[in-house]
């Protein structure tokens, strides 16, 4: 394993562990609110969209594992990074539209405590993952170019 990979392969387990982290908070909060009878539309909406959340978060995490791996077989200008490349970017998306859940939650925080700053603060978290599908989008770009030279390259040599 070259060491370039091996602490973004490290970053990623951290990252992982986090979510798991973040996952058992969800749970532990779920469950308190079912035994307090807490439960109502907005609520039940905020947990499902986190939880899709994370879980889209867990697979993309474990896809770029795995780009991370053809990186140190030293295979990444293949037609199989571009397909992991293309489906980590279609989770990224889909994680944007799973986040649009958390807003009624947001505005009910709002009206309950008048602190109108976490809206914005909610909707940078939202929008971030379109954000960095829109990265990952170019990313996807320079790598099939990228894949075309080296096929162009390999037929002349």
């Amino acid at each position: 394993m070259k060491a370039d990979t091996k602490y973004l392969k490290l970053v990623i387990i951290v990252i992982v562990l986090f979510l798991l982290f973040i996952f058992s908070l969800l749970v532990v909060g779920l469950i308190k609110s079912y035994q307090n009878n807490d439960i109502y539309f907005d609520k039940i909406l905020f947990y499902v969209a986190m939880y899709l959340a994370l879980i889209l978060s867990m697979v993309s995490n474990i896809i770029v594992y795995s780009l991370l791996t053809l990186i140190d077989r030293d295979i990444l200008f293949t037609d199989k990074a571009i397909k992991r490349t293309r489906l980590v970017r279609s989770i990224s998306i889909l994680i944007f539209f799973s986040l649009i859940g958390i807003m009624p939650m947001v505005w009910h925080i709002v009206e309950l405590t008048n602190v109108t700053g976490v809206i914005p603060i909610a909707i940078i978290i939202i929008v971030s993952p379109l954000i960095l599908s829109t990265f990952i989008g170019v990313f996807e770009k320079l790598l099939k170019r990228m894949v075309q030279i080296k096929s162009e390259n390999d037929l002349t040599v």
